[in-house]
């Protein structure tokens, strides 16, 4: 797996961490 994607799936998984209530 290239750092990129680790990168971009952390990210992601941040904002949705931060924001899921919102989501919700």
């Amino acid at each position: 797996m290239s750092p990129t994607i680790k990168t971009s799936r952390a990210a992601i998984v941040l904002m949705i961490t931060l924001s899921g209530p919102s989501f919700l």
